[in-house]
């Protein structure tokens, strides 16, 4: 069978259930009180829509009419709400097109051969609406009632009816898999039914079986699940791999031993946290140094490291240290983004890497230990904050385990240099690092290592002198002379990525903050720490500006021409990231209530890991974390991505189409 029926099958009859817990979810978040006869309203659209499922099968003509009624009674029930949240309605009508698209988009429901089973087809696409309804019923912690609850737990438990199902239908072949599946689902089962007094957890619990069921069955098959399909492309592999360790990090900080707050942090909070750890970003909504305990601080620090290496370097390293090979494809992929000239040196950079950070990082420690220890922290206090500050300046975090950032530091030249030579070579890349030699030797380098120098020394020094003189007057005016200089330097090391600051960012010049977003949307270099859009694509960029004003083909620089390749690559990545900036500053803009500017500089500070704000942030509701941590997730992982997908789809031109010029600018 084709198996797009089973899919809308699984889709439309799972959603059902969620329809009365999104109309529950809608008035709970504008705090209103509907009308009664809304009620069943919702619980009539939530039945027609899982009656409608089960006709697809049978009666698809009929399933599809009732379908789309039940979406229209939902959307009568929760339109008094969406005129309070323009941002949740346009989601909302969003969401509907794509639902009643795939309901009278779907392939006629007739039987036919297929590869995967029909059951584990209703099994995956029901687990969408399942993630919904336990998101609304657990991290989003809103007050339901008991329509809302009943409507949670009716979903899930069709989840785990319909995991239960798929394991009868033997989707799991493998003895120990089967085993594992089966004690998953009984477990959950078991101990949601015990945790009475804490809807959350059970929903949490809930949510597990199918997911679990799902994992275990996809792993089994043999090229055609997605499981084969993460593993076998490197884009998707950094993807997922990324989101897991988030999922990991956000639960050990959701844990209470890791919170000093009653009872533990908001699980929205816990993982807003590990999102920005693990994507080096820095935006808080919790103070790291009052709001975790040592255990928690520990975690945003591991989450840090590994995320500021990168998961794939760290895997490239683990295969040089086995002795073996990745794929020709995944070298050429890596080679690309470390910065190295060739898939042979790809090992070869990644040794550096791991070498460069953890030397720099120990060297950072010490030295920021001894500065610390000069302000009156004891030895144990000093060198805790001085690792914790390198690893977070080297990694281009800007977490910081005091509670003003670095503010109480501005007066000591030490710690402000120290943590922004950390923030340059941690945002160089080790290909530029190691370059620097010889460069002064005046041996030839590779052209990507002069790129990223050059760019990077010249917004190092013109950032410095424009915020001297923007803000010798204003945020700057209550220093010495010499402090001054000293703040203006740091302030122009980190906005690129770094995200630590040492004064004010609140009492900031409207033109300071412009050029700061600018600096944001830069980034760092290739195959670094930092994120961005990155040096060498503005490089690129402006290079080819200046090639098309002196009549060029091409882009040359130190006698050497730049591809038309990576041209069209640095406009597809300037260009994603200019639109991703777009889309997230709308999203902000229709749910926030708060000044324009203030909310551009923090979706650019998030799609550039780079942690710093204007006062924002504090204020986002659970949406607007929502938004940001989307934001930060797609500014780490984005760049990479995009950049393995170009690596991954060579063009392949099967005809020589005639030119003709068309009139731009």
């Amino acid at each position: 069978m084709d198996n797009r029926g089973p899919a809308v099958r699984g889709l439309t009859a799972t959603l059902g259930p969620c329809l009365p817990l999104a109309y529950s979810a809608f008035w709970s978040a504008v705090g209103m009180r509907p009308d009664p006869w809304l009620d069943w309203v919702a619980i009539g659209a939530g039945v027609a829509l899982s009656i409608a499922g089960l006709l697809l099968a049978q009666r698809p003509a009929l399933g599809r009419v009732l379908a789309t009624a039940a979406l229209a009674g939902f959307f009568a029930a929760v339109a008094p709400t969406l005129l309070y949240r323009p941002g949740a309605a346009f989601l909302t009508c969003v969401f509907g097109a794509m639902v009643v698209r795939s309901i009278w988009g779907a392939a006629p429901f007739r039987p036919s051969r297929q590869r995967s089973p029909e059951s584990l087809v209703l099994l995956r696409n029901a687990s969408y609406p399942i993630v919904g309804a336990w998101f609304v019923a657990g991290p989003m912690n809103l007050q339901l009632g008991t329509l809302g609850q009943v409507s949670a737990f009716v979903a899930l438990g069709l989840g785990a009816w319909l995991a239960i199902r798929a394991l009868q239908r033997q989707v799991v072949q493998a003895p120990w898999r089967k085993v594992t599946a089966w004690s998953a689902v009984g477990l959950s089962i078991i101990s949601a039914g015990l945790q009475t007094g804490d809807p959350s957890a059970s929903a949490t619990l809930l949510a597990i079986p199918p997911w679990s069921v799902l994992l275990l069955a996809e792993s089994e098959s043999d090229g055609d699940g997605w499981v084969a399909g993460i593993f076998n492309h490197p884009a998707r592999l950094l993807v997922v791999t990324f989101l897991g360790i988030v999922a990991v990090g956000g639960l050990a900080l959701y844990l209470p031993a890791a919170s000093t707050i009653p009872g533990r942090a908001h699980l929205i909070d816990a993982f807003f946290t590990a999102v920005s750890a693990a994507c080096v970003t820095g935006l808080t909504v919790l103070d790291t140094e009052r709001d975790f305990t040592l255990f928690g601080q520990g975690v945003i620090l591991l989450l840090i490291q590994v995320g500021g290496l990168g998961i794939m370097t760290f895997a490239t390293g683990a295969l040089a240290l086995l002795n073996r090979r990745a794929s020709l494809k995944q070298e050429s992929a890596m080679a690309g983004l470390l910065g190295a000239q060739g898939a042979m040196a790809m090992f070869t950079a990644t040794k550096q890497i791991i070498a460069i950070t953890f030397a720099t990082e120990a060297a950072g420690a010490l030295i920021l230990a001894a500065a610390f220890m000069t302000e009156g922290d004891s030895i144990g206090q000093a060198l805790w904050r001085g690792l914790f500050t390198s690893v977070s300046a080297f990694c281009n975090a800007g977490f910081a385990i005091q509670s003003d950032n670095l503010i109480s530091y501005q007066g000591n030249p030490l710690v402000l240099h120290t943590v922004a030579f950390l923030i340059i070579v941690g945002g160089l890349g080790p290909i530029p690092v190691i370059a620097i030699p010889a460069l002064f030797r005046a041996k030839p380098i590779s052209l990507h290592a002069r790129l990223a120098l050059i760019t990077t020394a010249l917004l190092l020094v013109l950032p410095t002198v424009l915020i001297a003189a923007f803000e010798w007057s204003h945020s700057l005016g209550h220093l010495s002379f010499a402090d001054r200089i000293h703040n203006a330097w740091f302030q122009s090391v980190t906005p690129r990525t770094a995200g630590f600051n040492s004064i004010d960012f609140t009492a900031l010049q409207p033109a300071t903050v412009v050029l700061t977003i600018l600096l944001m949307y830069v980034g760092g270099s290739p195959g670094s720490t930092a994120g961005g859009v990155k040096t060498t694509t503005l490089a690129v960029l402006v290079l080819s500006v200046i090639s098309v004003v002196l009549g060029r083909n091409e882009p040359v620089v130190g006698g050497r021409r730049i591809g038309v390749t990576s041209v069209y690559r640095a406009m597809a990545i300037a260009t994603m990231g200019a639109l991703s900036a777009f889309v997230a500053v709308t999203a902000l803009m229709l749910t926030q209530q708060m000044d324009p500017l203030d909310l551009i500089f923090e979706v650019f500070s998030a799609l550039g890991t780079v942690g710093l704000t204007v006062g924002a942030t504090p204020l986002l509701d659970d949406v607007g974390k929502i938004v940001i941590m989307a934001c930060m997730f797609a500014g780490r992982v984005g760049p990479l991505t995009l950049f393995l997908l170009l690596q991954d789809r060579p063009a392949e031109e099967k005809w020589n189409y005639p030119t003709e010029e068309t009139p731009v600018g």
